[in-house]
């Protein structure tokens, strides 16, 4: 499993989506780097960290998160998850409560997907990938992106939200199509203890003007 750690402070691990590697947050991290100690890491299937045979699972991720943990003798950890590592900080908080002490979700959806249709934007993220002009420094097969998509796309906790103690910053795009705002909404108000802010754009609003006022809400909180 590959990670990157920076700077100094309290400990927060940076949990990314689907296909994203650790090349492809280098400004979100160095950013956040300015208030905790980063560990920013690539889930299985993706950049530099093995990509075995699927098929994958979001409670398998978590698991290897907290094997990562383990291994660098972190007793618990500021979390933060974007889109699909949003579900995996879910699972974390769920599953193993003691070892996330705050939680921010960027872009997060709750509810499984399965049986629906494929969004147009993620029929276009195929065909980028596919031809290699969407792609980290480190390509990722098609069979790894297939294992996480339907790993992503199969998971849902709407009926565990209500035994998260974790306190929860909701981050998310008024115009997100794929994690609907409603669903945010739906997520702010079944999380015991969690507090909604939106920004202009879509799913990946925080790679674009709002990166700045993502990285001033997560160190406030």
């Amino acid at each position: 499993m590959y990670y990157e750690t920076s700077g100094d402070g309290p400990t927060l691990l940076l949990l990314l989506g689907l296909a994203l590697d650790v090349s492809e947050v280098e400004t979100l991290a160095l950013r956040l780097s300015r208030h905790f100690e980063v560990v920013v890491i690539d889930n299985r299937g993706a950049g530099r960290t093995e990509s075995p045979k699927g098929p994958y699972s979001i409670p398998m991720m978590a698991n290897d998160v907290i094997g990562l943990m383990n291994v660098l003798s972190l007793r618990d950890a500021r979390v933060v998850g974007i889109s699909m590592g949003a579900k995996i900080a879910l699972e974390l908080a769920s599953q193993h409560p003691e070892r996330v002490r705050d939680l921010v979700l960027i872009s997060a959806g709750y509810k499984t997907r399965e049986g629906r249709r494929m969004p147009l934007a993620m029929h276009l993220a195929l065909l980028l990938r596919r031809t290699g002009l969407a792609q980290g420094s480190h390509p990722q097969s098609m069979e790894a992106f297939e294992a996480q998509r339907a790993a992503s796309w199969a998971y849902g906790c709407a009926d565990s939200l209500s035994t998260i103690a974790a306190r929860t910053l909701v981050l998310h795009g008024r115009r997100d199509r794929l994690a609907p705002l409603r669903d945010a909404e739906e997520l702010t108000r079944e999380l015991p203890s969690a507090t909604l802010r939106t920004f202009p754009g879509g799913h990946l609003f925080f790679f674009r003007d709002s990166f700045r006022n993502v990285v001033d809400s997560v160190s406030a909180f």
